[in-house]
């Protein structure tokens, strides 16, 4: 296989990745809560108010982003993710930051992939596509960027779902209430209150884990990630991580726009898009 192909079954799995499951760092700024910033089980409700205090609105952000696959193939890539909150995510990604390989956009009610290697698109309804699971943008672009959330609601404030486990005395967890009869997920804190790890698990085992590291403290939106790793399990585990320049970020200011499908491109289902995965 040409390092070319590979590029785009990587888009693939990257797309499909991203929907199944933010430069360098600054100071961490976030003050721990309790004796000498342990994590206490009696400090746990504070430090949930502090993280969803820290979690500013926003409207717009366009940053480079680049990616790095070990599993199921190796190679990376460049590219630019643009977000509109609540409304739209836009991926471009390039093979040596010059030939565009594939795009893929999500709005409140669909979304698009283009494959130009295959000259191939899919074209779905978000809740087809997440096979009915209750997902909002605003909860995608919570996983890019390295914020909690509760699936199917907008902002992450403290309420009586939200069950708090102090799970050592440098991390606690937050667990929602689960995706639904299949899914459940819940999200690690260290004693900074800045997100380690967003956890999905089925049936009580561990599927898929997104680990963040390199946190931007002082942006628009609060503490975002600089990168995320992607580990998911299975018969093909991928193992991926993404990186986003956050030093460069635009914020505010741009819009996410349906890209047009180039005339010639065939239609795909989801399914088929996942079975070019194993050709690679």
């Amino acid at each position: 296989m040409t390092r070319y192909k590979s590029c785009v079954c990587i888009w693939s799995v990257i797309a499909l990745t991203v929907l199944l499951a933010g430069c360098r760092s600054s100071q961490q700024t976030a003050k721990p809560v309790g004796p000498d910033g342990a994590v206490t089980t009696s400090g746990l409700s504070a430090r949930l108010s502090e993280v969803s205090a820290s979690m500013h609105g926003w409207k717009s952000v366009k940053m480079p982003m680049s990616v790095k696959i070990e599993s199921p193939v190796k190679a990376s890539l460049g590219g630019t993710v643009v977000m509109q909150r609540g409304r739209g995510i836009s991926m471009s990604l390039r093979f040596m930051g010059l030939v565009e390989v594939g795009t893929l956009t999500v709005t409140d009610d669909s979304i698009t992939v283009i494959d130009k290697y295959h000259k191939l698109y899919l074209t779905e309804s978000v809740s087809g596509f997440l096979d009915g699971l209750d997902f909002t943008v605003d909860n995608l672009q919570d996983i890019l960027l390295g914020r909690s959330f509760v699936a199917g609601r907008a902002g992450f404030a403290p309420s009586s779902d939200l069950t708090l486990n102090k799970l050592s005395a440098d991390t606690w967890s937050v667990t929602p209430p689960p995706f639904d009869a299949r899914w459940d997920y819940s999200f690690v804190f260290d004693t900074f209150n800045l997100l380690k790890e967003l956890v999905v698990s089925t049936a009580g085992q561990p599927k898929a884990v997104i680990s963040y590291e390199e946190v931007e403290t002082q942006t628009p939106s609060g503490p975002i990630a600089g990168k995320m790793t992607v580990a998911v399990s299975g018969r093909k585990p991928v193992r991926l991580s993404v990186s986003f320049k956050t030093g460069r970020a635009q914020w505010d200011s741009l819009s996410v726009e349906l890209p047009a499908v180039p005339s010639g491109y065939r239609r795909i289902k989801p399914h088929m898009l996942a079975s070019l995965l194993g050709d690679m």
